[in-house]
């Protein structure tokens, strides 16, 4: 927090990215530089635009690559998803990379490419994807590993789902303010050949909230809980 603070206070951006990088490849799990990197994307640090969101997700999935289990990557890849747009908007012509969606310098179909790549990525783990390494004959404790590594994919994919449909229907989650990225989302939601279908979304969501109550019963109430919230909000819809 201390650095955030004089980072921020004194526009010290320079280096801040390739730090956190670097402290990444030391420690994958390193929660701290996960958060700082997040916080110089979102408060402006680095110019933004589609080509380095695009890469951020491209970097936590490598994060994950052999460490699929790690928290903090999948955090981060949530907030690129839905705390990072509310940065999107273009102020004036600072940095040059408005795309023609009405300001924003990350496109909607730079971050919908951006959604598929993650899908393909859950769909792999769902579907017993290994790592490049071989580890040899599956032990107890690798088998529970594998398990670890479902609930929290499975876990991602659900609430990535369950946060897109609310939010191109218009729902919004916590206290965040209304903004263009969103509008602009919810607009291509409404074309004939569009690839967001937020009731299909709901669907998934809530059909991955169920399965996660028979993989991982100790958390099974919090997922009770989440699963009516989709049907809730299927049910609602018009």
């Amino acid at each position: 927090a201390h650095r955030q603070w004089l980072v921020g206070a004194y526009e010290r951006w320079r280096g801040e990215m390739d730090f956190t990088t670097g402290l990444l490849q030391s420690d994958v799990y390193n929660n701290s530089a996960w958060n700082h990197r997040f916080f110089v994307l979102s408060s402006g640090g680095v110019p933004l635009n589609g080509a380095l969101f695009q890469h951020e997700v491209v970097f936590a999935l490598n994060g994950l690559e052999d460490h699929r289990e790690n928290e903090s990557a999948w955090s981060f890849l949530t907030g690129l998803l839905f705390k990072l747009p509310h940065s999107f908007e273009c102020h004036g012509d600072a940095n040059g990379d408005g795309d023609g969606d009405g300001g924003l310098s990350v496109s909607v179909e730079e971050y919908l490419q951006a959604l598929e790549v993650l899908k393909k990525f859950v769909a792999v783990l769902r579907n017993g994807g290994k790592s490049k390494r071989k580890l040899g004959p599956t032990t107890t404790s690798s088998s529970s590993s594998s398990s670890n590594v479902v609930v929290h994919c499975v876990s991602f994919h659900a609430s990535m789902c369950f946060q897109l449909a609310l939010r191109v229907l218009g729902g919004q989650v916590g206290q965040e303010r209304e903004c263009r990225f969103w509008g602009a989302l919810r607009a291509e939601a409404k074309k004939a050949d569009s690839r967001v279908d937020p009731r299909a979304h709901l669907q998934q969501a809530a059909a991955d909230w169920q399965a996660l109550q028979e993989t991982d019963p100790v958390r099974k109430p919090a997922y009770l809980l989440k699963w009516k919230s989709a049907k809730l909000a299927l049910d609602n819809m018009p």
